[in-house]
């Protein structure tokens, strides 16, 4: 509804096959809408992003770029807010706790001003954070092993950092999660993962422009956010 409202982009899709959400869900028609794609989102940016005066507070966003594309955007502070209680819900399952000092694969290089500021957040979060693989730093974080109560990033650099330290379950011996995301996690990803810390690589699927679409519980189950997505899934 919010879309139809505000978005010229999703109104103009909307009517193309005669779907108004505020006259009530017509799920035929629904299903009819063609889904938008990374590049329909870049290059149609100004048309999709609703006006941000709207809101009292947006933060500034970017994709990951991982499938090729990068997206930036803008996003309201309660739908922020609702991304990070989806994602701390799912910590939680594992016993984790927000403060809980963790290790952070993400980012990228960038100005040193920039990565000063980062640095400083990422301090006062009670978080440790790598933009890029160096195996010299990873090696380092042996040393910070004990304080650690989970690891969450990118799952390529996560798997890179097992295979580095391949035996230190004694070391991370209070580690409680070890998350992959932005990438997808192959099989050896998550032996090594298990060889490495003892516990198994757990998977937090979503994206920048979507949020948390799923969560994967101490079961080895993905639980789907139903509260923020509608997943459409196909049997074929």
């Amino acid at each position: 509804i919010w879309a139809y409202e505000h978005s010229p982009y999703y109104r103009k899709l909307f009517i193309d096959v005669g779907f108004n959400p505020g006259l009530g869900m017509d799920w035929e028609k629904f299903h009819s809408i063609s889904p938008t794609s990374k590049s329909d989102l870049i290059q149609n940016n100004n048309e999709i992003q609703v006006d941000t005066t709207k809101f009292s507070k947006v933060f500034y966003c970017e994709s990951s770029g991982t499938s090729g594309q990068v997206l930036t955007f803008k996003r309201n502070e309660e739908w922020d807010s609702f991304i990070r209680a989806a994602q701390l819900r799912g910590y939680s399952w594992h016993g984790v706790n927000p403060w809980d000092f963790n290790i952070y694969f993400w980012g990228y290089n960038s100005s040193p001003l920039k990565k000063l500021k980062l640095r400083i957040l990422d301090r006062l979060v009670n978080r440790y954070r790598i933009f890029d693989y160096d195996e010299s730093s990873m090696k380092n974080l042996i040393n910070r092993g004990k304080q650690v109560s989970y690891i969450e990033g990118y799952s390529s650099m996560i798997y890179e950092m097992a295979k580095l330290l391949p035996d230190s379950q004694d070391t991370f011996k209070n580690l409680k999660l070890v998350k992959g995301t932005s990438e997808k996690i192959f099989p050896h990803y998550k032996s090594a993962v298990k060889q490495a810390f003892g516990i198994p690589l757990r998977s937090e699927y979503g994206a920048a422009e979507a949020g948390i679409i799923a969560f994967e519980c101490p079961e080895g189950n993905m639980h789907v956010v139903e509260e923020g997505v509608l997943v459409e899934t196909n049997s074929n």
